[in-house]
């Protein structure tokens, strides 16, 4: 069973004082996110509620009351994890990945009075778990996504497909990273995938930026028979990440004067943590690393996409390639730092900017 720890600052400093343990004896718990003093938890088959959080951390004891369920969840055995967030409107925004590596997208109900859902999707809801809709449908495994800190609309990482027409290759498809800005938007999946420009052949192993070429499924999608991949039907991604690089966490940088802030040509920048391309040989991986995308003044293009860290990967692109860590999740402190976990390395990274001496 897996196991929710608080980190705590006391003095604000960017350093954790203490760690303590606040929840036990559930699997696989993901996604966090706190909203008044309560904490919301992504279990496999269940968003639930831990109420008036901060009273257990600050005094180091774990969480003694029964979590209050807040939704069901469709039950299935892959792509368990669930990724939540609030929005800036207050609504509690959950994906629900594919239950297998490409097919028809099913639908889940619990029973008559349940909400139905769709999988390979963005949910949102009321944080007390009414009102739930789809958002967001066409994807494949989205488990991370964050809200422009100036427009407040939705972008979103979503992971393609291990394999084309059941076969997995080292370079396609791509993973891609997506923009919703309004509701009921298609982005293709399983029908259509992604492929991107350049970058697959010398360092950084990075893909230019902008949207990347439409790749029908040879199964499902022959000769475009079941939908054109170029239609008003699919909404196409603004960045093609590169092939299996399992994208995760995101986050938008938000530039304060603040003593460990990053340079302010930072600010609305967007970083995406790379888990890395676990199932590929050692001369093939991809990722372990975190990338910056710079949007467009209207936020609907990608303008640059370079590294932001690397190094998780060692020897990159060499038959003796070895992993030393794997990045899931960012969180931008107060102070302008940045915190990334690892859960190769065990560990939270703590990132700061260290200005140049004059």
């Amino acid at each position: 069973m897996s196991q929710v720890w608080a980190l705590v600052d006391l003095d604000g400093d960017g350093r954790v004082d203490y760690h303590t343990l606040i929840l036990s004896g559930y699997a696989n718990p993901n996604g966090v996110a706190w909203r008044d003093g309560d904490l919301f938890i992504g279990l496999p088959t269940r968003i639930v509620r831990l109420d008036n959080i901060d009273r257990y951390a600050l005094h180091k004891k774990p969480y003694t009351r029964t979590p209050t369920t807040v939704l069901e969840l469709p039950v299935q055995d892959f792509h368990q994890s669930r990724y939540l967030s609030f929005g800036p409107n207050g609504k509690l925004y959950f994906g629900i990945g594919m239950p297998c590596d490409v097919c028809v997208p099913p639908t889940y109900r619990r029973n008559a009075t349940s909400p139905k859902f769709l999988h390979g999707s963005i949910h949102r809801a009321n944080a007390d778990g009414t009102g739930v809709e789809l958002w967001a449908s066409g994807l494949r495994n989205s488990v991370g996504f964050d809200f422009h800190p100036r427009t407040r609309k939705l972008y979103f990482a979503d992971n393609g497909a291990d394999s084309i027409g059941g076969v997995m290759t080292a370079n396609r498809p791509d993973d891609k990273l997506g923009y919703a800005p309004r509701k009921g938007l298609n982005f293709g999946f399983p029908y259509c995938h992604t492929t991107g420009r350049g970058g697959e052949a010398k360092k950084p192993r990075l893909r230019l930026p902008g949207v990347g070429t439409p790749l029908p499924d040879p199964t499902l999608n022959a000769r475009q028979r079941a939908v054109k991949c170029k239609s008003s039907k699919v909404t196409p991604s603004i960045q093609a990440l590169g092939p299996h690089v399992a994208p995760l966490g995101m986050r938008f940088y938000s530039w304060r004067a603040a003593r460990s802030a990053f340079p302010r040509a930072y600010d609305g920048s967007l970083l995406v943590a790379e888990h890395g391309s676990g199932g590929l040989n050692a001369t093939d991986r991809l990722g372990y690393r975190v990338v910056r995308v710079v949007l467009s003044k209207a936020g609907d293009r990608v303008v640059r996409h370079e590294r932001f860290i690397s190094g998780w990967l060692q020897k990159e692109g060499t038959p003796d390639s070895s992993i030393v860590g794997r990045p899931v999740d960012l969180l931008q402190l107060p102070d302008g730092s940045l915190l990334i976990s690892d859960d190769g390395a065990d560990c939270v990274w703590r990132v700061t900017y260290k200005r140049p001496k004059r």
